[in-house]
């Protein structure tokens, strides 16, 4: 039997992938589907967010954010973003982007609080935070797909809204290079 354009695109991602990364086989695949769906996100009703976990540093979050970023739709790194270039980042792109927090546990309380309101909203389509802007409640979009990694656990909101993965140290089959595919 012939497999499908689509079947091998996420063959592709899963090979692509599992070369830059060691991560159990099925990471890599929910990987490749999580990302293609970026790529229609803005059709669904609701989009699940990837949460990449690890008890430790040096187990590959911020590699997978990067290739991720690669091959996702608008694939924005959003390491140490404030809450208000989110909102203006997801409004300029009308929700067609997607955003990748690394290093998410190191947020400010402050910065942390505001990004929860966005994280536990933005999942579903229509959903706004209201900000005043001049004196004026103004509504800011936050729908679109994002992912974000940290060291230890997510929060159980979140964690409901996620594919959660949990990944340890290992040596991937080849060095990441940027530019390099």
């Amino acid at each position: 039997m012939e497999k499908s354009k689509g079947q091998d695109v996420v063959e592709r991602i899963v090979g692509w992938l599992s070369g830059y990364m060691s991560m159990p086989a099925e990471y890599a695949l929910v990987c490749a589907v999580w990302a293609i769906h970026t790529w229609v996100s803005d059709r669904m009703d609701v989009t699940p967010y990837l949460c990449v976990t690890a008890a430790t540093k040096g187990a590959g979050k911020t590699r997978l954010m990067v290739l991720l970023s690669m091959v996702s739709w608008g694939g924005k790194m959003a390491a140490d973003i404030s809450p208000a270039a989110t909102y203006q980042v997801i409004e300029a792109y009308e929700g067609r982007v997607t955003l990748l927090f690394d290093e998410a546990e190191k947020m400010s309380a402050a910065s942390a609080g505001v990004m929860r309101s966005v994280m536990n909203a933005g999942y579903r389509q229509g959903q706004t935070v209201t900000r005043s802007v001049g004196m004026k409640p103004r509504e800011y979009p936050v729908y679109c797909a994002k992912a974000f990694a940290l060291i230890g656990d997510v929060n159980d909101t979140l964690r409901d809204r996620s594919t959660v993965l949990t990944l340890s140290r290992g040596k991937p089959a080849r060095d990441y290079v940027i530019g390099q595919a």
